[in-house]
């Protein structure tokens, strides 16, 4: 397994097109082999977490805010929110439909590299709308292609590799108010120590190590990002007072929530 910091959710929506390489992720808890000419839709409801890639992995994106696809094309987010698209997100293109996405993506960056230099606002406006209407037309083409059964299933697993991703996805959405083995294990309809079994030989770690691990991300995340309190992170975090976090922190990290901000924004 890697790097927790590897699970995000994109908080636009768009398409990832693998060009080189391969990778293995959970998307939304299921195991899939992302490899070339693999297209992914992306969305805020699409948690995806990297477990493993080549050294050629490569990649090209088209991404925007969801604003943009909503206005004209509700429809895609009506799509995206059933559970076909979001639990099957990946499609394997033919030649003809990667240069398609290669030129489309070339095409887009040209021009928002060219709305960079624009001074007059009336010009930036007209721009920005045919980068808009771009990205809107590439999107449903390749909807348009997906709901042509080009649709990529995700990778059986055994049972045990099974309650060990569920776990991993599971963390991911609870972790900032059950930080008990217990609940997990619970989840899984096991007792803790045949839970933690499982975990540590699929994963190579221990459900409280995972959980740690998780929680110091989420916490060294709102130290770097967020203008709030450590006494704020603390309650955020589910922690029952800001000493208890502080001591949390200092023994995973090495040294206090405070400094650890201030040697980050120093950075």
């Amino acid at each position: 397994m890697e790097d927790i910091n590897n699970y995000r959710t994109e908080s636009n929506v768009g398409m990832l097109l693998c060009t080189a390489g391969s990778r293995a992720v959970l998307i939304n808890g299921q195991l899939y082999r992302i490899r070339k000419d693999m297209l992914c839709f992306s969305s805020p409801i699409i948690s995806i977490y990297e477990l493993s890639r080549s050294e050629d992995y490569d990649e090209i994106a088209i991404y925007d805010s969801p604003e943009v696809f909503y206005q004209a094309i509700k429809l895609m987010f009506d799509m995206i929110l059933s559970f076909r698209m979001r639990n099957n997100p990946c499609q394997q293109l033919d030649a003809a439909h990667v240069r398609f996405f290669v030129e489309r993506k070339s095409m887009i960056d040209r021009k928002k590299e060219y709305l960079e230099g624009i001074q007059n606002k009336e010009e930036r406006q007209l721009v920005q709308s045919i980068i808009h209407l771009l990205e809107q037309e590439t999107m449903l083409e390749f909807i348009h292609l997906y709901y042509r059964n080009c649709i990529v299933e995700p990778e059986p697993v055994e049972k045990n590799e099974a309650i060990a991703y569920k776990f991993i996805y599971s963390l991911h959405l609870h972790v900032k108010t059950e930080r008990s083995v217990t609940f997990y294990a619970n989840e899984a309809n096991l007792s803790s120590s045949h839970f933690t079994r499982i975990v540590k030989d699929k994963t190579g770690k221990t459900p409280s190590e995972w959980i740690a691990d998780m929680t110091i991300v989420n916490a060294k995340l709102l130290l770097e990002q967020s203008g709030m309190s450590i006494k704020e992170i603390a309650a955020e975090l589910n922690f029952p007072e800001q000493f208890t976090f502080r001591k949390f922190f200092k023994l995973h990290v090495g040294v206090p929530p405070k400094e650890y901000r201030l040697r980050n924004r120093v950075k």
